[in-house]
């Protein structure tokens, strides 16, 4: 907000507020960052009519469903959608290992289980995140999001394990790159999980150097 020329907050389901002003301002281009915590989407919703006809069309408030709605809508005003990537591309990383320290064997076939069953809730649009410890899944994500599947990852066993974060089968990569940053690797450290698995220019390092510097040490 103090670093923009102009800001607008708006409630959840303010779709119209948000077209009419980027419409005003002949906003020609827009790139979406950031999260919406889902479980917020239970309380304080307020949707315009804008929305409410969006969900109408859609009939369907599934996340990439409603994102690829809200897409529509604005290209139908001529706006293009960017990816973040396009604008922080040393924020989305390459493959290969980044810290010091590579997978062990049993984190190898960790991240593997973890691979498959992120993909597979993926599929189904629950969440993009799964713990896994020991060759077992101990917790998938939902409407608490990432931090939230940690913290319960080590209520459940006292370890977060390898933590793998992946984008949906189809989803699309302008609306919706799982995203991580220096407080994930804090909260991992404190619920004693020992890796992430992201994938291959289809994820965000927000703050690639400080993620970096926490996580090898």
């Amino acid at each position: 907000e103090k670093l923009a020329s102009e800001c607008l907050w708006v409630r959840v389901g303010e779709l119209g507020k948000i077209l009419k002003f980027l419409t005003s301002r002949g906003v020609a281009q827009v790139a979406m960052v950031g999260g919406i915590r889902r479980a917020k989407l239970f309380s304080g919703v307020r949707p315009d009519l804008a929305t409410i006809k969006l969900i109408a069309r859609l009939r369907s408030i599934k996340d990439d469903v409603f994102l690829r709605g809200v897409t529509e809508e604005l290209e139908k005003l001529g706006i293009q959608v960017l990816g973040p990537g396009i604008l922080l591309p040393d924020a989305v990383p390459e493959a290969g290992v980044f810290t010091k320290r590579a997978l062990n064997e049993v984190e190898k076939n960790d991240a593997q289980l973890g691979w498959e069953a992120a993909k597979a809730i993926g599929a189904l649009d629950i969440g993009q995140a799964v713990c896994v410890l020991e060759g077992m899944v101990i917790a998938l994500e939902a409407v608490e999001g990432t931090d939230g599947l940690i913290r319960r990852a080590a209520e459940l066993t006292g370890r977060a394990g390898v933590v793998v974060k992946l984008a949906k089968p189809h989803q699309d990569t302008r609306l919706d790159l799982p995203a991580i940053g220096p407080d994930t690797i804090r909260l991992m450290k404190d619920c004693r999980a020992t890796a992430l698995v992201l994938e291959a220019k289809r994820a965000m390092i927000l703050d690639p150097v400080k993620v970096l510097e926490l996580a090898t040490e």
